[in-house]
């Protein structure tokens, strides 16, 4: 499957100089992603679509061999263009085509079936059809225009295009950056399943996430995810499992999507994480991209405000976490090192005005690393002074977290207030691989889910 996403050239049925066309906006994401391949637009009219040369038809192109096809043709004119794209051999199609199975329709699923049929009597393998397409940070293939792909650990395949997108924005805003990414739509050919099983073997994908609304092949799917997940983090966002969200799933992929209960017990028995949300997703997959190591339980909450060591203490007990009982040694550095009033040297360690001393967080981390007790380090930034160079001293917190990397031997995870001024401290606590989260919440569910996990997985 390495040609579809890093194919050396790309033939694109259906190209058009019309801007709204999607013929227009694959070719664009194509130049704007600096694709590294030959592009060849295949459109009636002689000349050029955004400085590719068009081509009258697939046969105008020489003899160069062509890796992918994407069609965006109308739907009656896809078996017409499946039936060339055999002629030529072209081993791989994305079909983004709509007007299949999704329509619920006698004719929508004849159709379908007879353009799979087509592609199977000749070799080809297709995404779609109703699909997005597939990204490459490699090769620079994408079906958004993204102008700088950066190169990331993570792969994502999900059967809509537009959670593909939004997955995409939401983490290259957290500084998380992908590999590869599919949207896979209606799946007549290749499925989450083919995808997740090319992930696993891929050296560069360190963590698979997934959005599903139905499955085909339930025990394939099962079996592939429960040898996937014995050498990397699978998380599963599962929707379509309400009625409601189930009659969605149908009109949008046409996907059987199945309840939730039985979704939650494959999804266990396998070893895959469930995820509830978007958001949710990316919170775990954060904690993963950054922290590769196992993970125990046993979490010490340090820094201040007070309210959010409450917080986190809560969500650490209603995830299933263990608000770490900290040694003796632990408590009396502590006490040497914390004001003796308005603070706390228990588990949360409560800095309250302490933490606005420079080089504090860096000291306390340096006594909590020793303490055999603890497994997690949750360090929550936001103390209510202005006594620094950035609001709430937060840019300060960043770069003491960041060289307390140097010496820590424990994971360590943050949570940052989502505010226009702390965007530039959660970019540096990301680029030195510590999660950044915006609730306690959100981080205690995150080390929980990869503790469950590192459980989970059979040791090495």
């Amino acid at each position: 499957m390495d040609r579809l996403f890093n194919p050396r050239s790309v033939a694109v049925f259906g190209a058009s100089n019309r801007e709204q066309h999607p013929g227009y906006m694959m070719i664009y994401a194509l130049k704007q992603c600096g694709f590294k391949g030959a592009v060849y637009p295949i459109n009636l009219s002689k000349g050029e679509i955004l400085g590719f040369k068009t081509y009258e038809s697939l046969d105008a192109i020489a003899g160069d061999p062509i890796d992918l096809a994407i069609v965006v043709v109308a739907p009656s004119a896809v078996l017409s263009v499946m039936g060339k794209i055999a002629r030529r051999k072209i081993p791989f199609t994305v079909l983004v085509t709509a007007g299949f199975r999704e329509l619920g329709t006698t004719e929508g699923l004849e159709l379908e079936s007879r353009i799979t049929e087509t592609a199977q009597k000749a070799g080809i393998r297709f995404v779609g059809p109703n699909c997005m397409g597939v990204y490459s940070s490699d090769s620079g293939m994408s079906f958004f225009a993204d102008p700088k792909p950066v190169d990331g650990n993570m792969a994502f395949v999900s059967q809509s295009g537009s959670q593909t997108f939004i997955f995409h924005q939401l983490a290259r805003a957290r500084g998380i950056f992908f590999k590869k990414m599919v949207s896979s739509g209606n799946e007549a050919d290749l499925e989450c399943t083919d995808f997740l099983d090319y992930f696993s073997r891929d050296p560069g994908v360190s963590v698979i996430t997934a959005y599903i609304e139905g499955i085909r092949s339930g025990q394939r799917f099962a079996e592939v995810g429960r040898q996937v997940s014995r050498c990397k983090p699978v998380i599963v966002l599962k929707v379509g499992t309400t009625a409601a969200g189930g009659r969605a799933a149908s009109s949008h992929t046409g996907a059987m999507s199945g309840t939730d209960a039985i979704w939650d017990s494959i999804l266990r028995q396998t070893g895959m994480i469930r995820a509830e949300s978007i958001s949710e997703l990316l919170n775990i997959a954060l904690g993963f991209s950054l922290i590769p190591e196992p993970i125990g339980r046993r979490v010490v909450i340090m820094g201040a405000p007070g309210g959010s060591s409450v917080l986190s203490a809560d969500a650490c007990e209603r995830y299933g976490l263990e608000v770490a009982s900290l040694e003796p040694e632990t408590t009396r550095r502590l006490g040497e090192i914390l004001p003796p009033v308005g603070t706390s040297i228990r588990n949360p360690i409560d800095m309250g005005f302490g933490a606005v001393a420079d080089n504090i967080f860096e000291e306390v981390l340096r006594v909590v690393n020793e303490d055999r007790n603890a497994d997690v380090v949750l360090a929550l930034g936001g103390a209510p002074a202005f006594a620094g160079k950035s609001y709430i001293r937060i840019e300060e917190f960043a770069k003491e977290l960041t060289a307390a990397k140097s010496f820590l031997t424990k994971p360590l995870f943050t949570v940052v207030p989502p505010l226009p001024q702390t965007q530039r401290a959660i970019r540096m606590l990301t680029a030195a691989g510590i999660p950044a989260f915006s609730e306690p919440d959100h981080a205690a569910k995150a080390i929980a889910r990869m503790a469950w996990y590192y459980e989970w997985r059979p040791p090495r």
